[in-house]
């Protein structure tokens, strides 16, 4: 093989560093500009995205404070509007309960007065039919019918005697 050649090492070593030179020229004038411009490009678009990834955080973190605060402000409002309902209610509901006591006292009132009214019929009605009902009687007792003006009187005093 040629290239174990020990007369051809100087050659070889010659036309490998020529080549290296070659790539190493290469590398240092072309590729490696490119790549530190590469390199820089992409640094730049680094700061650049994180700058405005700063920004929108900051604007995030801001209208999350906006957002929780309206949020705050409208439960604060809702509860105040919660509470003004629940006292309407309670005040709506004692006015009616209120004026249902006022209807159910009247008309307690009436029935106490149709009650009375009733009683004081029944009572008078009980007061001839217990007249009615003691000449009968004493008719049937005694034969002949006592005088109205007597039964009426007796019938009185039973009464008044009894409490009724």
């Amino acid at each position: 093989m040629p290239q174990f050649d020990v007369t051809t090492f100087s050659s070889q070593i010659f036309w490998l560093v020529i080549a290296f030179a070659i790539v190493f020229a290469v590398a240092w004038r072309v590729a490696l500009p490119r790549l530190n411009e590469l390199n820089e490009t992409r640094q730049r678009r680094v700061g650049t995205d994180l700058k405005r990834a700063t920004v929108l955080k900051a604007d995030a973190d801001a209208a999350l404070a906006a957002y929780e605060r309206e949020l705050g402000e409208a439960r604060a409002r809702a509860q105040e509007e919660m509470r003004r309902a629940v006292e309407k209610a309670a005040a709506e509901g004692q006015r009616r309960m209120t004026e249902l006591s006022g209807r159910l006292a009247v008309d307690a009132d009436a029935a106490a007065n149709r009650i009375a009214g009733a009683r004081e019929q029944a009572l008078g009605t009980l007061d001839s039919v217990a007249q009615d009902l003691a000449g009968v009687a004493a008719q049937r007792l005694g034969g002949n019918a006592p005088d109205g003006d007597r039964i009426a009187a007796a019938v009185r005093s039973v009464r008044q005697a009894g409490g009724a």
